[in-house]
């Protein structure tokens, strides 16, 4: 997402720079909107943490767009089945487990 904004922050400046008056509105318009979302993303990152959500590794479909010419929707999907499949989520614990192991950190048995 940060990608995103950064592209959308330098064309609103080329537009700044070296657009005519119109232009000029529409790159002011545009910080001006890139401004709001990167407020409302990092509001929202914000409350996921203050419930104990770990925000620091999020996925988005600009990520897949930047691999692949799709749709949002089509991007949502492989992301959905990329993260969410088997091997992924095997994966995690498996790191959870070597990590929480590393740090030293007393195991919970379970049943």
């Amino acid at each position: 997402m940060d990608n995103q904004f950064k592209e959308l922050r330098e064309q609103a400046q080329e537009l700044l720079d070296f657009g005519n008056s119109k232009e000029k509105a529409e790159g002011r318009g545009m910080l001006t909107v890139i401004d709001a979302l990167e407020n409302n993303s990092d509001s929202a990152k914000q409350t996921l943490k203050d419930c104990n959500y770990y925000t620091d590794n999020l996925w988005s479909v600009s990520d897949v767009q930047g691999k692949f010419k799709c749709t949002v929707e089509q991007a949502q999907k492989v992301l959905d089945k990329s993260l969410t499949n088997e091997a992924t989520m095997e994966q995690i614990w498996l790191s959870i487990d070597t990590f929480g192991e590393m740090f030293g950190l007393e195991k919970i048995e379970t049943e």
